[in-house]
């Protein structure tokens, strides 16, 4: 058989090779483009049919969920050029069909190429798919970022509310303290004001000070304060309420001065004389008793701390005998 006619008569005509020139341009059209959107931080592989318009500055427009957004262009690359090598391949092994074995040859060698080709392009494809994965679609993205955002905002928000909400409740306790306790005294003192139109006196001197014009929060205030101006120091500390009484070993207060500061606590809050004696009874004795022990015990706790002070100028102690003291002090 020749060989030679069949090469010759099924031979594909060359095309020569067209060669630019510097003063001639060629437009060069990709099929696929690796895009970056610099607003999202993302990338996307993109069809060129998907994008709307190119610039001179290496940006695409394409239109995504409606919005239209710009893209920086990292990457074109076509999806023929697998077919063209084939193409090619082929080519290659139809030339050298004039020699059976080197035509088995060359066909072996382009099955083997094929394969490795193949399996290239399946790896290639699947990291492809996996970068794809990995990177978000830009409205995906966008909606992402906005979600963490409302997240990080609604979570400082609740952080905001908790804080305000101790203020508030700490707020509320205090002003729920004071209330109950002017409450309280209100309801207490309320029971045994004048209901007669008594006449009061619009000033109770005690020397050259209004006993009237002492302000205090509360009647029991108003009551401790007064008891400060009508008795001394020593008396407060040292005595009791009166009346006297003979089992105790403390003297009680001078029941003159004594009567002066009742006599001011009625006027000033226009208690009723005939209901004096019980409010005295259940309401003030306890305050002004609690009173006299306060004062006892602030001055024994003062006399405390002045001795040991004295002590501690006279014999400064050393650093193992300090402890003991101020823990005795305590």
């Amino acid at each position: 058989m020749n060989f030679s006619v069949i090469t010759s008569g099924s031979r594909r005509k060359r095309v020569a090779r067209t060669v630019f020139t510097p003063t001639q341009t060629a437009t060069i059209i990709s099929n696929y483009y690796l895009l970056h959107f610099i607003e999202t931080e993302s990338y996307q592989i993109a069809a060129r049919s998907s994008i709307k318009k190119f610039d001179k500055e290496g940006f695409a427009t394409l239109q995504i969920r409606r919005k239209m957004l710009q893209a920086k262009i990292i990457l074109a690359a076509n999806g023929d050029e697998e077919d063209s090598e084939e193409h090619s391949d082929s080519d290659d092994a139809f030339e050298n069909n004039s020699a059976p074995i080197n035509k088995r040859k060359n066909m072996a060698n382009n099955v083997t190429k094929k394969k490795q080709r193949l399996n290239i392009d399946d790896q290639t494809t699947s990291n492809r798919s996996n970068n794809q994965s990995e990177t978000t679609f830009p409205g995906v993205s966008i909606f992402n970022l906005m979600e963490r955002k409302f997240d990080i905002i609604e979570k400082r928000l609740l952080s905001i509310e908790n804080h305000s909400g101790e203020k508030m409740a700490r707020l509320t306790k205090k002003i729920d303290n004071l209330s109950s306790a002017s409450i309280i005294n209100k309801v207490a003192i309320d029971t045994y004001r004048d209901e007669n139109n008594e006449s009061f006196r619009k000033d109770l001197m005690y020397g050259d000070i209004d006993l009237l014009q002492t302000m205090g929060s509360t009647f029991g205030d108003f009551a401790r304060k007064t008891m400060k101006i009508v008795f001394t120091e020593e008396e407060l500390k040292e005595r009791i309420l009166p009346p006297q009484r003979s089992h105790l070993s403390r003297p009680s207060l001078d029941l003159a001065k004594f009567r002066i500061v009742n006599d001011a606590i009625r006027i000033k809050y226009k208690i009723d004389s005939t209901k004096y004696d019980a409010f005295y009874k259940n309401v003030l004795r306890r305050k002004l008793s609690d009173f006299l022990i306060e004062e006892r015990r602030r001055e024994s706790i003062k006399s405390t701390r002045d001795l040991i002070r004295t002590q501690m100028q006279t014999n400064p102690p050393s650093s193992h005998q300090l402890m003991p003291v101020l823990v005795n002090v305590e």
